[in-house]
């Protein structure tokens, strides 16, 4: 078969090369694999930073609560199932017992942290005991008491790359996120504010 030479030219220009398909097909997997690094830290970064909000949250709904029912309300921090929670004390009628019961309403419920989220350090401080425990160390729970003041704490959220440190001030329950590990010891603690 004998083409003109004008009709070989069009044949030959038709196609791509296999190496020009092999060239873009590494090009699109190098983007994909970059994008898939920076999606997943992204995602993860995302995950910590939900969560410590949602701590912050729960902390300013245990003030209110307390305040307003006129009752302890306790930040409970469980790492070993990952999660945290509220709870208060209610009078059981029935048998005449104080139970504590976890608060699950439309505002507030328990907390179940992401996979890559742990609790790093919980470092608190209880303000409300008696006087032969105040200055106590514990490290699972915050009390928040119904005039307003709580228990010092100091909580680290992080992953693998990032940390942020929930700090409750013990004189205004007010919590605070900050961005890195930050020190119990920097809080002012006025024991003569205690019960």
């Amino acid at each position: 078969m004998n083409l003109a030479p004008h009709k070989r030219h069009l044949i030959s220009l038709k196609g791509f090369t296999l190496v020009e398909v092999l060239v873009v097909i590494l090009i699109i997997a190098m983007a994909a694999a970059a994008f898939t690094g920076l999606a997943r830290g992204t995602l993860e970064s995302y995950q910590l930073k939900k969560a410590v909000q949602e701590l912050v949250l729960a902390a300013k709904y245990a003030k209110v609560m307390a305040i307003e029912y006129q009752s302890p309300c306790t930040l409970h921090l469980d790492s070993d199932k990952k999660e945290f929670y509220l709870s208060t004390v209610t009078f059981d009628q029935n048998n005449s017992q104080v139970q504590q019961q976890i608060v699950k309403n439309g505002f507030m419920k328990p907390v179940k942290l992401p996979d890559n989220v742990t609790f790093i350090i919980t470092s608190i401080i209880q303000t409300y005991m008696p006087q032969t425990e105040i200055g106590k160390t514990v490290n699972n729970q915050v009390v928040f008491l119904p005039n307003g003041t709580s228990d010092a704490a100091a909580i680290v959220l992080g992953n693998n790359t990032q940390q942020y440190t929930v700090t409750i001030s013990p004189n205004s329950s007010e919590p605070l996120m900050q961005e890195g590990i930050q020190e119990l010891e920097s809080l002012s603690i006025d024991l003569d504010l205690t019960i």
